[in-house]
Formats: structure tokens, sequence, C-alpha cells
């Protein structure tokens, strides 16, 4: 079983002691996306981009966070705002055409695939693969 409770309680307890770290919140952040805690990372995550709003991975857990909440439009943009900040993000490309599958825009994923074959070709070909399945 995972200590979820006991890794929550411990990264709040560092917070108190360094409130102005993004790494912490993210951390947090990432802690209650697995725990499907959606709209507790949600909060989380944009703590963490207050904090430190260059952080790509930031913005990656964001997106998760909106898609999980069904925020499809701020999860794309979170996604956009994740490759502007890391346009060699293997992650952000592939969540992001991944999303636009997920709601039928099979042209934009296809345009996805193109930047990211660039990037990664094997996560390129995990997208390509979704695409034309």
């Amino acid at each position: 079983m995972k200590q979820f409770p006991r890794a929550i309680e411990l990264l709040k307890g560092a917070i108190r002691l360094d409130s102005k770290s993004a790494n912490l919140y993210s951390g947090l952040g990432g802690i209650y996306k697995q725990m499907g805690s959606f709209d507790e990372a949600l909060a989380t995550y944009q703590q963490a981009i207050r904090l430190s709003p260059n952080a790509s991975a930031n913005y990656l857990g964001l997106g998760a966070a909106y898609e999980e909440l069904g925020r499809n439009n701020e999860a794309i943009a979170a996604y956009k705002q994740a490759i502007s900040l890391n346009n060699k993000s293997r992650s952000a490309h592939l969540a992001l055409g991944k999303l636009y599958l997920k709601i039928g825009d099979k042209e934009a994923a296809i345009d996805v695939y193109k930047k990211l074959k660039l990037i990664n070709e094997k996560a390129a070909n995990e997208l390509y693969n979704l695409i034309y399945k």
C-alpha cells in the first residue's frame, strides 16, 4: 500500500518550514494526483506555479489535473505552456497529443506528432500508433 497520507504529512511539514519552495508544492501536487485528489492537486500545482512560473513540469502536472477534472481547454493551455517553457518536453508533447485525440481533434494530434518526431522518436511512434490505430 502506498504511503500517501504519510508523504502528505511530511511534505506539509516541510512546506511549513519553507513555504517558498515550489518543489515541495510540486511534489505534494504529484501525490494528490496519484491519489486521485485532483482538486487538491490543481490548487497545489497553482501554488507551485506562483512560486516558480518558469518550471515546465508544474504546468505539466497542472494540465494533468485539469484533464482529470474534465477541464480540457485549461489542460490544453497548461500543456502548451509547459511546451513553451521547455519545447523539448517529451511528456508535455505526448500529453497534449493524447488529449487532442481524446477530444476528437485528430488534426491537432498530428501536428503535435510532427513536432514530437523531431524531439523523441519513441514517444512520436507511441502517439502515431494512437492516431492511426
